[in-house]
């Protein structure tokens, strides 16, 4: 994976490539998308692909971004193609919401947006986003989105192969070790949007009340 600052000249209001690249974007991956005459308002979650190193960069902004049309751009069903020539503008973004866009945490979670595809940028993105939860379930979380593209019953964490992976979101995981696995992954944007966005106190089911070590016997 490239590096942001080797492949892109990155700006105040802009983001300017160095090199030749494309972009593939799925309309139907991306559940909130704008079109005008010159850009497309989209999740800022963005993989790009530069021809000359045979790689990808990926830019992960926690809120939408304006990503730039070009001269040469290819559309075949839900598929959108971008491509870029070298010093062009991909992105431009004159307003920074001050807030994380929560809904876009909770459509990478349930697999409704593009995926950032490193483990490690998706484990900072969220520790920043969402510093209420602690890392280790973050990492919980990321360790049981990235399968085995052979097995997708089997974790990358414990293959120790990452680069062959597909990813799931929460709601597509049908693939549960135990009771507590179930209990941990299940519904994980009805926990964000209740415990983290509405502070909303909630009665334990007894599984919880088992696991936290609550019942008297």
């Amino acid at each position: 994976m490239l590096k942001i600052n080797e492949v892109f000249n990155v700006q105040k209001n802009k983001i300017q490539t160095k090199y030749k690249c494309n972009i593939l974007i799925n309309s139907k991956e991306y559940k909130e998308i704008a079109e005008t005459a010159t850009y497309y308002t989209i999740p800022g979650i963005l993989t790009f692909y530069f021809p000359e190193f045979d790689d990808y960069a990926q830019i992960v902004l926690n809120y939408n971004i304006d990503l730039m049309k070009s001269n040469n751009l290819e559309i075949e069903k839900k598929n959108i193609t971008i491509n870029y020539e070298k010093d062009q503008v991909v992105i431009q973004k004159d307003y920074y919401p001050n807030d994380v866009d929560i809904r876009m945490i909770i459509n990478l979670l349930q697999g409704r947006v593009k995926y950032i595809k490193d483990p490690i940028i998706l484990l900072n993105m969220l520790t920043t986003t969402l510093p209420k939860v602690d890392s280790v379930h973050l990492e919980l979380i990321i360790s049981n989105m990235f399968r085995s593209s052979d097995d997708n019953s089997k974790r990358c964490r414990l293959t120790g192969n990452y680069k062959d992976n597909i990813i799931l979101g929460q709601t597509a995981q049908p693939f549960e070790d135990s009771w507590e696995s179930a209990m941990m992954y299940r519904n994980i944007d009805k926990a964000i949007n209740k415990g983290l966005i509405n502070k909303q106190p909630t009665e334990e089911n007894p599984i919880e009340k088992i696991a936290n070590e609550q019942f008297d016997f």
